[in-house]
């Protein structure tokens, strides 16, 4: 099963993606971009991601949260897997889940689990400017040789495609 896993991360110029459980930053517009991109699709993060967003974040969207001792609440859209195993379990009992893009949004160690497994074929960065303190990286070395085609760019922010 050949499925399309994108990651969607903003990031500063150090690659912090976060800071005691919170972004370290607020941009509305960026902010919205996240939104309108991952409206009613799939999104796949880890247990510290999951408790950092907003329960309005999951509305319209299906989650899926990677955890093998916490819990998540029961919800008809909130789904949760121990790793990649159980995700292609979850696949196949769900396998309209397929037909939506499948953004894997963090955190770190996430990132990681979808690069170091060669399911990433493509990344939208958010590149905020401005540099923040934080104990959370993205891992920026992923896509270091990738092809990147500019999308959109404000005072403090811009966004860029990676692709292989």
């Amino acid at each position: 099963m050949s499925i399309n896993f994108v990651a969607l991360a903003a990031c500063d110029p150090q690659g912090v993606i976060g800071k005691e459980g919170r972004l370290p930053w607020h941009y509305p517009e960026e902010l919205a971009h996240f939104r309108a991109s991952t409206i009613g699709h799939v999104m796949l993060m880890g247990y510290s991601t999951y408790v950092s967003m907003p329960e309005r974040a999951f509305e319209g969207r299906v989650a899926i949260v990677f955890t093998r001792s916490r819990r998540v609440r029961k919800c008809e859209n909130i789904f949760q897997v121990s790793g990649l195993e159980d995700l292609m379990q979850l696949y196949e009992t769900n396998p309209q889940f397929l037909e939506k893009i499948q953004w894997v949004i963090g955190g770190a160690e996430i990132f990681d689990l979808f690069f170091n497994n060669g399911l990433v074929q493509t990344a939208i960065m958010t590149y905020i400017k401005k540099f923040y303190e934080g104990d959370t990286f993205f891992p920026l070395h992923h896509l270091e040789h990738w092809p990147k085609e500019a999308i959109r760019e404000t005072a403090d922010f811009y966004i860029v495609r990676h692709g292989l």
